[in-house]
């Protein structure tokens, strides 16, 4: 149950990266922004991957999944700080990411536990 909620998040918080793709400028829509898009997509692979994993395989997955979420989070800090994306768009885009981390991190430690 707690994997389809990040999975959907996960998805929406694409949605809304790939939303923004135009509004990049062509210098960076094609460096750093397609990183950040990069790093998502392995993201939501390890994730939609934990599903279908024995417990014992799924801390691997997860631990994955977290590094790929902190390198989105560098990357969009350095987005923001180069004025890639407005101030506005990195705090929706942040609110989504903490979100997600909470949940992954909650995750983790479910799996650690048993």
């Amino acid at each position: 149950m707690e994997n389809i909620s990040i999975l959907e998040i996960s998805l929406k918080l694409y949605k809304q990266l790939h939303s923004l793709n135009l509004k990049i400028p062509k210098q960076d829509r094609y460096t750093i922004w397609q990183k950040i898009e990069n790093e998502l997509l392995k993201f939501i692979e390890h994730i939609s991957s934990c599903s279908h994993i024995q417990k014992v395989q799924r801390q691997g997955e997860l631990e994955k999944a977290s590094k790929h979420l902190n390198t989105i989070r560098i990357l969009l800090i350095i987005s923001r700080e180069i004025k890639i994306i407005d101030n506005k768009n990195y705090l929706n885009i942040e609110l989504l990411i903490n979100q997600i981390g909470k949940m992954l991190g909650g995750w983790i430690k479910n799996t650690k536990n048993t």
